[in-house]
This record gives structure tokens, C-alpha cells and sequence, in this order.
């Protein structure tokens, strides 16, 4: 072969490798928070927007899943055959521009194909969050405490070449994840949503179809397994449980020390949104078959440190309290059971304790400058977010909005954080706990 023959071969080769991106080793880990990502979509489906509304209200109504056909490049990776759609219950109803949450399927119209061992993703507005860090600070939270809880990032979005935004790109709770977290993904894995009980209803798997999701299926029929867990919560023959043989119950089928360091974090970042807090939802479960135990999964933080509420003034959210269950809405909940056993109690308590000890305000205050400092131009750049660029900066260090008017105010991270803080171990001191004074 001479050396023109080779010289094109070369320029051909070349081409080719460009128009198909990089290799996915060669681009940045997925959810390295050190960088923001570029993720682009394009689609020449005709009418796309319409298209995309009119498939999110039949999910709605009917909960068939329909995507939308495009290619997806992540930090230069190219996934022709990828698919995507709007996802979100109140990021979407309350969003009115076209910023609205989306999710990401790699290979929904061709072959298996995963980036760099995920399937799909989450891109989400961080609705209502002006700081557009809650949905990380929750989730880093989570890990830190050693709990299930999905891997974040940042990226700037794309959409047929216009600037979409900065999106907070959060891991899909799917079988991958079990593998990651749990080393295994035999079980069955359900999604707590929208109203997620805890109570057992009949026997019935029809009854709770609305309330709890599957989504991956391990080896055990749909909802057999978890019509077991709530019969041993919620006895079926309606009679009052004796606490031993109840603590039995619960120590044999379920992580309840996780369960309950997870209620823990909801409670001390005011995460309302959580099935321990206001609304009875946002939370999956595993069926472990390895340790026979399910698994307790929190995710979707934006309403993390108090971003929104519909009842309560500032103050009243920071001196919340740390035994709470929401009897008047869901009288009966697993909450108020687990809570009124002292010996659950004792434990939450326990958990709660460890973690104010071990949280260290100056070291997380770093650690929000870091990430603030590193998507401040992608913030700038969004002309798409639901904020002023001024709020993007004061929604650390100050309050916005009027703090006595309940759902008119968003809280500083720093403020906020600093007097919670402060609220939660007065009454951790009075339920008997010793802590050193802060520095």
C-alpha cells in the first residue's frame, strides 16, 4: 500500500472517529462533581415540545412510558440511538418555561448501549432552588451517613443546539444502582409514588398499584413480597401488636437502623418532601435477597433545607422537631409506629446524635463555596432558570423573600443550616444527649 493510499486512509479514519465522538473512557467520569458536563440533545422529531407535553400527560393519566427519539452526547460521548422525555410532578406543573426535568435513555431505539455503565439519567431543573445545589447537598448527605442515595453532578444542557441550562445530573435508581450500592440486583426494587402508605390494604396486588411502582424485578413475582412486608407493618387482622413481638417483626424483614438514620436526615435538613416530613412519598425499596432485609433508598432533595412550604414561617422550620411524625395527615404511618417504641426511638435518636456530632458547619460551608464557584458561569449563561442571578448568590448567605409568609420565602443555606444546628442540639441536650459546645 503507498503512501497516498495511507495518507487517505488515515484523513478517513479520522473523519469518521469525530463524527462518532470520543471514546466514553476518555471522557470525564459521569458524576465527577469537579467539572460541569456538557450534555447535548438533538431531535428532528417534528413539533418536539408539543410532543413531549402531550406523552407527559398520557404517562400521567395511564402511566405508559413514550420517548422521544434523539442523540444524546455526553462530554463528547454520541449516543445516536437514545431516547428522552419529560419526567417531574411538581418541577413540571410549576415550571413554565421549557426548562422542565428530563430523563435520559441511552438505548431506547437500538442496541444495548450504556454510558460508561448507565443505562440512563436524570437531568433535573432544581426547581424552586435558586441556589441550584439542594439536590447535591441532600444526596452527599445521604452517602456520607453511609445510606442508598443516588450519585449527582452538573451539566449545562443542550437541546437541538440552544443553551437549556445548568441541570443537576442525578443517577437512575435501577438495577445498576443495587449493583453499586447493594452488590447485588436480585431483588425486586419498587418506587414509593405518589402516596406511598406503608399500610397494608388487602391482599389485593391491584390495591397497590398506585402507590408503589416496580421497576426492577428480581426473582420473586411483583408485589408478593411486598404485600408480605406490609402485612408484618400493618397487621391484617387489625389487632394491636405486642411492642416485642412488633420490634421482632420489623428487625426480620427490614433495615431499620437505615430507615430510620435516613428519617434522621430528612428531619435535620428540612427536607419536607419525605416520606417521614409532609408528604408521604420520594423513596424506593429493595428487596435485599442477600441479607433478607429491604432497603430504604431516599432520593429528590430540591426541597431540601426548607426551599418550600406551604404552612410554617422561618422560624417555626428551624426549631422543628426532631421527633416529628405528621399524625394529622397520616394517622397510623410507620413513622408513628417505629417512633413511640422506645426502642426505635432510642435508635433514631442514636442515629440523629451521630450525625450532628460528625457534621462540621465550616467544612460544609467549603464545600457549598466549592460547588457554587464552579457552576457560577453556567448559572450566569442560563437565561432559561426560574431565578435573577442575584438571588443564585444571596441564596447562601441570606434569606429571600418574606420569612413569616409561609411559601414566600426561600432560606439561605448558611443561615439556615447555622441555626437548625444550633435548634437540633438543644433538643437532642434534652433528651438526655451530651454534646461539646460548638467552636
Amino acid at each position: 500500500m503507498n503512501f497516498k493510499v495511507l495518507s487517505l486512509l488515515f484523513l478517513l479514519l479520522s473523519s469518521y472517529s469525530w463524527a462518532q465522538g470520543i471514546d466514553e473512557d476518555d471522557a470525564p467520569d459521569l458524576f465527577d462533581k469537579t467539572v460541569v458536563h456538557e450534555i447535548r440533545i438533538d431531535s428532528d422529531v417534528p413539533n418536539l415540545w408539543e410532543k413531549l407535553e402531550k406523552d407527559k400527560a398520557h404517562r400521567d393519566e395511564t402511566l405508559e412510558t413514550t420517548y422521544t427519539r434523539a442523540t444524546v452526547t455526553v462530554d463528547g460521548v454520541v449516543y445516536p440511538e437514545a431516547g428522552f422525555r419529560y419526567k417531574g410532578q411538581s418541577s413540571y406543573d410549576f415550571t413554565f418555561g421549557k426548562k422542565k426535568s428530563l430523563k435520559v435513555d441511552f438505548s431506547k431505539f437500538g442496541k444495548s448501549t450504556k454510558h460508561q455503565g448507565y443505562k440512563m439519567i436524570n437531568l433535573l431543573n432544581n426547581f424552586k432552588d435558586p441556589t441550584m445545589l439542594r439536590e447535591t447537598i441532600y444526596s452527599d448527605m445521604m452517602q456520607k451517613m453511609g445510606l442508598p442515595a443516588p450519585l449527582t453532578a452538573f451539566a449545562k444542557v443542550y437541546v437541538n443546539g440552544e443553551y437549556f441550562g445548568l441541570y443537576s445530573i442525578t443517577e437512575q435508581l435501577d438495577d445498576e444502582f443495587c449493583e453499586r450500592v447493594f452488590g447485588n440486583s436480585d431483588g425486586n426494587l419498587y418506587k414509593g409514588q405518589p402516596s406511598p402508605s406503608m399500610i397494608w390494604l388487602d391482599e389485593n396486588r391491584v390495591s397497590y398499584l398506585r402507590s408503589y411502582m416496580p421497576k426492577e424485578q428480581g426473582g420473586q413475582e411483583y408485589f408478593t413480597d411486598l404485600v408480605e412486608l406490609l402485612a408484618t407493618i400493618d397487621d391484617p387482622q387489625g389487632r394491636e401488636i405486642p411492642e416485642i413481638e412488633y420490634i421482632h417483626r420489623l428487625e426480620g424483614l427490614l433495615n431499620t437502623k437505615d430507615v430510620l438514620k435516613a428519617w434522621a436526615v430528612n428531619n435535620f435538613l428540612m427536607n419536607i418532601d419525605a416520606y417521614n416530613m409532609f408528604y408521604q412519598h420520594n423513596f424506593y425499596m429493595y428487596n435485599n435477597p442477600y441479607s433478607g432485609k429491604w432497603e430504604w433508598i431516599s432520593y429528590d432533595g430540591n426541597y431540601a433545607l426548607a426551599t418550600w412550604n406551604p404552612k410554617y414561617p422561618l422560624q417555626t422550620l428551624i426549631d422543628f422537631p426532631i421527633l416529628y411524625a405528621n399524625t394529622e395527615k397520616y394517622p397510623e404511618s410507620l413513622v408513628e409506629k417505629m417512633l413511640t417504641i422506645p426502642y426505635y426511638k432510642r435508635m433514631y435518636l442514636d442515629q440523629y446524635y451521630i450525625m450532628v456530632q460528625w457534621f462540621k458547619l465550616g467544612d460544609w460551608k467549603q464545600e457549598v463555596e466549592a460547588y457554587a464557584s464552579l457552576i457560577r458561569d453556567a448559572v450566569y449563561e442560563d437565561k432559561n432558570k426560574e431565578t435573577t442571578t442575584n438571588n443564585f448568590e444571596k441564596g447562601r448567605d441570606q434569606h429571600i423573600g418574606d420569612t413569616l409568609d409561609p411559601g414566600a420565602f426561600v432560606p439561605g443555606l448558611y443561615p439556615f443550616m447555622e441555626e437548625r444546628l444550633k435548634s437540633v442540639r438543644e433538643q437532642l441536650t434534652k433528651q438526655g444527649y451530651v454534646l461539646p459546645k460548638l467552636k
